[in-house]
């Protein structure tokens, strides 16, 4: 999974069931009720033949904080940090966590995997891509998909933004070049 916990949520609420205390007087817990659990829900309803796994960043992991919930789908909270770039004239933040990298590397030299991927925007997913891992890799995707050529036609405040717009359209390009299948919203292409 793609993006941070959203513990924003449970700013007035109970912590989720699933939850740890960190040292540093937080705590990191797993709701188990996002997209990709209830896509592993449904396929560990059809077979017992895989394991289903979901790897999130977490800023606020100290380590990997480990859960097997009752139907055998494992969820996994891995440290994780945001970095700023550049997008025209603004800094944006993105997720890097070494922690998933490394251990994606270590899990697909020992076990045979298929990784499923959310979007390709997220700077996450790139780089996991990147790691030339030497397994199926499909990019599952059902938001809104804009074609970054298709923004060069509109207005934006930020001009600058153009530029990386056209950069984004080649290197899409690239990734989609490295993965084995995509599906955008009900829509399956191969490569």
């Amino acid at each position: 999974m793609s993006h941070l916990p959203a513990y924003d949520l449970f700013w007035d609420d109970p912590r989720p069931e699933i939850n740890w205390n960190t040292p540093d007087g937080r705590w990191v817990g797993i709701g188990g009720y996002d997209w990709v659990d209830l896509i592993g829900k449904e396929v560990l309803k059809l077979t017992d033949e895989f394991e289903y796994e979901v790897w999130q960043p977490d800023l606020r992991a100290d380590k990997i904080y480990t859960h097997v919930f009752s139907n055998g789908l494992i969820r996994k909270l891995f440290p994780a940090e945001q970095k700023k770039k550049l997008y025209g004239i603004k800094k944006i933040k993105y997720t890097v966590s070494q922690s998933i990298y490394e251990n994606l590397v270590k899990e697909t030299r020992r076990n045979r995997v298929i990784l499923r991927l959310g979007a390709p925007s997220f700077e996450i997913n790139r780089n996991i891509i990147d790691l030339g891992l030497s397994c199926p890799i499909i990019i599952q995707y059902f938001g809104e998909f804009k074609g970054s050529l298709n923004d060069l036609f509109k207005f934006k405040r930020n001009m600058l933004a153009k530029i990386n717009d056209i950069r984004e359209h080649f290197v899409l390009k690239k990734i989609f070049d490295k993965v084995d299948f995509v599906q955008w919203k009900a829509q399956l292409l191969s490569s």
